[in-house]
């Protein structure tokens, strides 16, 4: 199945590709969250921030297991529920709060990247998949938590440009919006 915004001629419906992948493996979990890291050029920041990347991909993993539990349960909202994309946004959304406060990720600024990420799944909470969650992120819930969430998703997310030549340049990047429904509409 091909959806295009071009007209499709049998020269272009013949160029599709389908990639398989195995959840990862902790260690290429760290790897990839090391190597997204490198845009924090503050060394402090940088060692603060990348202490949290065991728990996190930790997080992530059984988080995929759950995943595969639901989905041999039977269940519509099983597998694949989440995937890489979200563990490497919330690892660059950290990153970015780095650079744009100058300063580590608070636990509220942890929360609020996990749960931006990882909310969603009836089944399946993120927070409770963190090994000592307490020591990371906030555990205390805020008034209209969800409705900030969804606020924050529509506003882009502005980064300083520490290559750009002209002073005060910015790059603004923003995670695509996600719409739950029923029966698949």
């Amino acid at each position: 199945i091909g959806i295009s915004n071009w007209a499709l001629d049998p020269a272009k419906m013949n160029r599709g590709i389908m990639v398989i992948r195995c959840p990862p493996v902790q260690e290429e979990l760290l790897q990839s969250a090391f190597g997204i890291a490198n845009m924090v050029s503050d060394p402090f920041q940088k060692e603060e921030l990348t202490k949290s990347f065991e728990p996190l991909a930790s997080m992530y993993r059984n988080i995929c297991k759950k995943q595969e539990e639901c989905s041999d349960d039977g269940e519509e909202e099983g597998r694949e529920f989440f995937g890489l994309r979200d563990f490497y946004t919330m690892i660059k959304m950290l990153c970015w709060k780095c650079i744009e406060s100058n300063e580590p990720p608070s636990k509220a600024v942890y929360r609020h990247a996990i749960l931006r990420n990882f909310s969603g799944h009836s089944r399946i909470k993120p927070l409770e998949e963190i090994p000592n969650a307490s020591s990371l992120v906030s555990l205390h819930q805020e008034d209209h938590e969800a409705l900030t969430l969804i606020q924050a998703s529509l506003e882009t997310f502005k980064i300083s440009d520490n290559d750009s030549t002209k002073k005060g340049d910015v790059k603004k990047e923003n995670r695509y919006l996600l719409f739950i429904t029923e029966n698949q509409s």
